[in-house]
């Protein structure tokens, strides 16, 4: 496809490239949260200590780096992690968990 920048558009083709790129991008988005979902039900099942994100791109068909980026905006919603356990609590709370408290 070899079309000049300077050739004219119709609002008919705007429009539907607008309408276009707008689907893909709340296709996209929508898929971001499902995976999040997922991610905190796996971090809930596994804990998230060593190895935790790499068992989980794994198992979600992703790379390590996109479960970075979930896990970070997990925690910017307010989850915590037991730095000792690495139990991890959807909710927040505190930063130790019950089982680390007693120790």
């Amino acid at each position: 496809m070899t079309a000049a920048w300077s050739a004219a558009t119709s609002d008919d083709e705007v429009a539907r490239r607008c309408a276009g790129r707008r689907h893909y991008n709340l296709t996209r988005k929508l898929n971001a949260e499902l995976r999040r979902v997922q991610v905190m039900e796996m971090l809930m099942l596994i804990g998230a200590g060593r190895g935790a994100n790499a068992a989980i791109s794994r198992a979600l068909g992703v790379s390590e780096a996109t479960i970075s980026r979930d896990r970070a905006a997990i925690n910017a919603m307010g989850a915590t992690t037991c730095p000792t356990c690495g139990h991890f609590e959807p909710g927040g709370g505190e930063l130790l968990c019950g089982d680390c408290e007693d120790e």
